[in-house]
């Protein structure tokens, strides 16, 4: 007779009684799991929770990922990590609706028919073997997004070993003129760390911290830091900018200004606290009276459509504070004056005595590893006239984020084969003759350096997603970088440039380097393990110290030229919800209203209330907006709080591709009414309408 214990007979029972509840139902099941006996980590019912960091955009948040049951089932901020101490924002939220997005890629595809990964790999490993034995690498190019951990390396790593191009780090909003002015004003080509909750006079001439700038929820902390009482007293905030953001609405004090005229207000601001010998003991006086002696308070104020007596009072109370702090974004930061308005705002700095206290260049953002745009023109050109054969794109979507008059989506039609390494499907993979899915970043090894001293640590917070009751047949990023290399160059594993026998190797032994300086002396199996459980490594990052440059009081400061002979200006500005684009295509944000208008499923124009009283618009009704760059058609919105003769659209709608939220339906891409430079040239998104905004 057989004999059965207790234990087995009720992994029978359990069974059974799944496999009878299942038949009752119509669809049998595909996957079970019994938990009569569940695996060693999972207790039915009981979370569990693991640290990884967020990569919806550039900030660099740290995440707690809930997994209960092998599945995750919320996202929220990581208290632990020093840039956000547990918020998180809403596309940060969203980032779970990535995870199990109904449209990720099942698996490779080629000419867009589904292919196993072996026929995939050696599609791509052929070409790229021909190429780089046959001393043509450089005809081998790849463009990615900002990276700054481990998989940087290994990028960079696999372009030099196959002696391609160097990689491009591609962002559309790289915040290159803010670089640029903090590299004339002070010598370092660098985005420095905005100390706001340490100051108790904000002045902020354009930039959407709230939401978009930089790293929003980071400066929103800040800003209800410096907003509570501290000794019995709040600090100022003043938001000067020409539409009202969801951070004016936060202010103290919104300035309206004219588009395009941050600089000239900045300078005029100094002008009054030089004048008045009010600058910090420590400020270079001599410097900063050489760069206002040109300023006309009263010219700049009748510019920038501000009263001379709110510049002259905002300026002082700036000074008298002896804890303030100014910043610049928006349009400020993406104009064809934004260098010089940025100058202007960092001589504010020098002059309040910030530099080295509130703005520090010690701990630098992993922003400043953003490629200029400059290169990726190159790349069009080098496209264009057939320079490059394999095209490997990984993670973004420039025929969707670049202009239509930079040529992108046309030179691509003259690359023999374009390579993206994707998660989900965009603009650019459905030009792609060969599509490698790759895992999300939740279900990933990796790390990420939001700035110096803080590294946050990724792991795999759960298995590959199931999608139609078959799991995604996706790979990591890295892990396909080294596969393809390795084959391409005829390497073996353990040896030569892609030494590592997988993208997990190669973080560990990074790791192993930061533990002899995060942790010296301790044991790296426990320093391991300490980082897998907190998110990372950070430390306090020494101090640099920076002095004005003679030659940023020498600066050229001039109102912004605007383009084309039209009626109203257009500005174009982040979307809270959906950034510059990449998360347009989740639900879940389209769904939530946008913070000013209250708009969901759609896209919209703002138009100033005394526009539409003379033009008859009423919401809905349908604007075209045409500049010398382009023309979109776009729901009215009257909207109060914008400067005369000005009208906005929010950027990141539009999409063109077949997906299942995204397409085009949600409006028009505002990128088609934008210069070839567009944002991360600072060249000129803000311009005049290149005839008056009629309803169609």
């Amino acid at each position: 007779m057989t004999t059965i214990d207790r234990r087995s007979f009720f992994k029978i029972v359990a069974a059974s009684g799944a496999a009878a509840a299942a038949a009752g139902c119509g669809t049998p099941p595909q996957q079970y799991l019994t938990y009569v006996s569940p695996p060693e980590d999972i207790v039915p019912g009981v979370p569990s929770y693991f640290s990884s960091v967020c990569r919806e955009c550039p900030a660099g948040c740290g995440l707690l990922a809930k997994n209960r049951d092998g599945r995750i089932i919320k996202l929220e901020g990581n208290p632990d990590h020093p840039v956000n101490a547990g918020a998180l924002c809403i596309r940060g939220q969203a980032g779970l609706q990535g995870l199990y997005h109904p449209d990720r890629f099942r698996g490779p595809m080629a000419a867009g028919k589904p292919v196993d990964w072996d026929a995939a790999q050696q599609q791509l490993t052929d070409k790229l073997s021909a190429l780089a034995r046959g001393g043509q690498g450089k005809k081998i190019a790849l463009v990615s997004g900002l990276e700054s951990g481990s998989l940087a390396r290994l990028m960079d790593e696999w372009v030099r070993a196959l002696g391609a191009r160097p990689r491009i780090a591609y962002e559309p909003i790289g915040y290159e003129a803010l670089r640029a002015a903090n590299r004339q004003t002070f010598g370092r080509d660098a985005i420095p760390h905005y100390a706001i909750g340490e100051t108790n006079y904000l002045l902020s001439f354009g930039a959407d911290f709230v939401e978009t700038w930089l790293s929003p929820v980071e400066h929103a902390t800040g800003l209800a830091r410096m907003h509570g009482f501290v000794e019995g007293k709040a600090g100022t905030f003043v938001q000067v900018e020409p539409r009202l953001s969801l951070t004016g609405a936060n202010a103290d004090e919104w300035v309206r200004n004219a588009p395009g005229t941050e600089g000239v207000l900045a300078l005029a601001m100094l002008k009054v606290i030089v004048d008045e010998g009010l600058q910090a003991p420590d400020a270079d006086a001599g410097a900063l009276r050489e760069a206002v002696k040109d300023v006309d308070v009263a010219a700049a104020a009748k510019a920038a459509g501000v009263a001379p007596e709110t510049i002259s009072r905002i300026a002082k109370e700036f000074a008298q504070s002896k804890g303030g702090l100014a910043i610049g974004g928006g349009a400020a930061g993406a104009s064809s004056s934004a260098t010089a308005a940025l100058v202007a705002v960092n001589l504010l700095n020098v002059a309040a005595g910030a530099v080295g206290k509130r703005l520090r260049f010690a701990n630098e953002s992993a922003l400043d590893r953003v490629s200029p745009y400059a290169e990726m023109t190159s790349l069009v050109s080098a496209m264009s006239a057939g320079e490059i054969e394999v095209l490997v794109l990984v993670g973004v979507n420039p025929v969707y984020n670049m202009p239509p008059k930079s040529g992108f989506a046309d030179a691509l039609a003259k690359v023999p084969t374009i390579v993206a390494l994707a998660g989900r499907p965009n603009e650019t993979t459905v030009r792609a003759q060969l599509v490698l899915p790759t895992l999300h970043p939740l279900e990933s090894w990796g790390d990420y350096e939001v700035e110096d001293g803080v590294l946050g640590l990724m792991q795999p917070t759960m298995g590959p997603v199931p999608i139609g009751g078959k799991p995604v047949d996706a790979r990591s990023t890295g892990d396909i970088l080294l596969g393809v290399g390795r084959q391409a160059l005829g390497l073996e594993e353990g040896k030569g440039p892609l030494k590592w026998a997988s993208f997990q190797e190669l973080v560990r032994e990074e790791w192993q380097k930061h533990a002899k300086e995060y942790a010296a002396g301790q044991a790296f199996p426990e320093f391991w393990e300490a980082a897998l459980k907190r998110g990372g490594a950070w430390r306090r990052p020494s101090s640099a110290s920076v002095a004005l440059r003679k030659e940023a009081a020498r600066a050229p400061q001039s109102q912004l030229q605007l383009a084309g002979d039209g009626t109203h200006v257009l500005i174009v500005y982040p979307s809270g919800r959906f950034f510059d684009g990449r998360d347009a295509d989740k639900s879940w944000l389209h769904e939530t209203p946008d913070t000013m208008t209250q708009v969901a499923w759609d896209a919209w124009v703002e138009v100033p209330l005394d526009t539409a009283r003379q033009m008859g618009l009423e919401r809905g009704d349908l604007v075209k907006l045409t500049s010398p760059h382009g023309t979109i058609d776009l729901p009215a919105y009257p909207y109060e709080y914008l400067y005369p003769g000005t009208v906005a659209v929010q950027m990141g709608q539009g999409h063109s591709f077949p997906g299942a939220y995204a397409l085009g339906v949600r409006g028009k891409d505002a990128t088609n009414s934008q210069p070839a430079a567009f944002l991360n040239a600072g060249a000129n998104p803000v311009m005049i309408l290149g005839g008056a905004a009629n309803t169609a």
